[in-house]
C-alpha cells in the first residue's frame, strides 16, 4: 500500500512539472497521448503513466492469484490420489484425502506419509485400535492414546512426527523420513519399506524431505539416499 501511494504521488509531481512542455519536448511515455492543449496533455499524460504502473502492479497480483490456484489444484490432486488409493479397496479412510494433505501443508511433511502409516498399521481404518479406540488408525502410542475423530488423529500424529510436540521432539524432530519411520516401528526391521512402499502405491515419487529440519548428520543421509 505504501508503495502504491509512493507511486501515485510522484506521478503527481511528473503531472506538474510537464505544464509548460512543448510537443517535442515531452517524455518518451507520453508521446502517444500528445493534444494540441498543454493542459490535455498533462492530464493524459499521468493517466498513461498511472495506468502503466497499475497494470504493473495488477501483474504482481495476478502472479499470486496464479499460484495460489496452482497451490489448491496441487492439493486437489493429491488428496484425490489418497481417496482413490482408499476407496479401490472400499477401506474407511476413502474421503479424508483432504484432511491428510492439509495436515501434511501445516506440518510440511510428505503427503503420502501419514497415509501409508495408516495403511500399514490399521489397513486403511479397517482394523483400527480395539476398545472404542477405532479412530486411532495409526497405532499410536501401542493404541493407548484415544483420539475423538479420524481428523483429529491426522492431524496429532502428524505434529508428533513433525517434531511439533515437545514430548516426542527428541524421537522425531530433526529426522529424515526413513528415520521417522525406524523410530516408529523399531521392532519389524522391514517396516521402514513397507510404509514408503505404499507410498509410492498413493503415487510413485521421491520421497519429500523436510530439509530445514533436519540436522546436518541427516542431511548426509539423505544425499546419499
Amino acid at each position: 500500500m505504501k508503495i502504491k501511494q509512493y507511486i501515485l504521488g510522484s506521478l503527481m509531481t511528473v503531472s506538474t512539472t510537464i505544464a509548460g512542455v512543448t510537443a517535442g519536448a515531452v517524455p518518451f511515455s507520453i508521446v502517444s497521448v500528445v493534444a494540441n492543449e498543454v493542459g490535455s496533455v498533462k492530464v493524459e499524460a499521468v493517466s498513461d503513466i498511472t495506468s502503466s504502473w497499475t497494470d504493473f502492479i495488477g501483474i504482481g497480483n495476478e502472479a499470486e492469484r496464479d499460484e495460489e490456484q496452482f497451490t489448491k489444484s496441487e492439493m486437489e490432486e493429491k488428496a484425490a490420489n489418497i481417496d482413490k488409493y482408499f476407496a479401490s479397496m472400499n477401506l474407511p479412510l476413502a474421503g479424508y484425502g483432504e484432511a491428510f494433505v492439509k495436515t501434511a501443508e501445516k506440518y510440511d511433511l510428505d503427503y503420502r506419509l501419514l497415509p501409508a502409516i495408516a495403511m500399514r498399521e490399521s489397513t486403511g481404518g479397517k482394523f483400527g485400535c480395539p476398545f472404542g479406540n477405532h479412530a486411532n488408525v495409526f497405532g499410536w502410542h501401542s493404541c493407548k492414546t484415544k483420539f475423538s475423530s479420524y481428523e483429529e488423529a491426522i492431524d496429532k500424529v502428524g505434529a508428533h512426527l513433525a517434531g511439533e510436540i515437545k514430548s516426542t521432539k527428541s524421537y522425531y524432530g530433526n529426522k529424515s523420513v526413513r528415520n521417522k519411520l525406524r523410530t516408529y516401528n523399531s521392532v519389524i526391521p522391514p517396516y521402514v519399506d513397507q510404509v514408503i512402499a505404499i507410498m509410492n502405491k498413493i503415487e510413485k515419487a521421491p520421497v519429500y524431505e523436510s530439509l530445514a529440519k533436519i540436522d546436518n548428520k541427516v542431511l548426509k543421509e539423505v544425499a546419499v539416499k
